[in-house]
């Protein structure tokens, strides 16, 4: 009798946890890759209709047109949404969030020169679509644009500037690739 019961809780444990698999999204994580930076990024199912996305990535859009000779650094938690049924193999997303981090801006702004590198805070977005594979691996394309201010300083004068190359760069698209666990 009890061998039987421990079966069937068995048999009902594995069969509510393959439904719930297939109708939330699952926690990934993995590389993302574009003009403006690579680096890794963790997405984290919120709900049904929503994700939390994590990243930490290398900025280098400046170092590849040789204005500076070292990368920055950004990191960004976005709250993003899906759009249409999340359950599907092709899912459509958007949503706000924050970056920070410390990186080089180009331009030439009140401290009479091109900035240098400096701390950078404020909001992004990202809007994109993520397409998942009959084996634990996504791939997704998305644009992230960053609108930060560019904190920095020179000749003890601190500045604070917008952060051009948030705005600039963010139109290139971002390739994300992700295991899910």
């Amino acid at each position: 009798m009890a061998r039987g019961f421990f079966i069937s809780l068995f048999l009902a444990v594995s069969v509510f946890s393959n439904v719930l698999e297939t109708e939330a999204r699952p926690r990934s994580a993995g590389a993302s890759f574009s003009f403006n930076g690579s680096g890794i990024v963790y997405n984290h199912n919120v709900g049904k209709q929503s994700f939390l996305e994590v990243s930490a990535v290398l900025d280098y859009p400046l170092v590849i047109l040789s204005e500076t000779h070292s990368p920055g650094i950004k990191a960004r938690c976005i709250y993003n949404f899906c759009l249409g049924n999340p359950s599907s193999d092709l899912v459509w997303f958007a949503g706000p969030g924050l970056a920070a981090g410390y990186a080089h801006d180009s331009g030439t702004g009140l401290m009479n020169g091109p900035f240098k590198y400096g701390i950078i805070a404020g909001i992004c977005a990202n809007f994109g679509f993520e397409y998942s594979f009959d084996v634990p691996v996504s791939i997704s394309l998305c644009i992230s644009p960053v609108l930060a201010s560019h904190f920095t300083s020179a000749n003890n004068v601190v500045g604070m500037h917008l952060f051009t190359s948030g705005l600039l760069f963010s139109l290139t698209p971002q390739l994300n690739i992700c295991y899910a666990f």
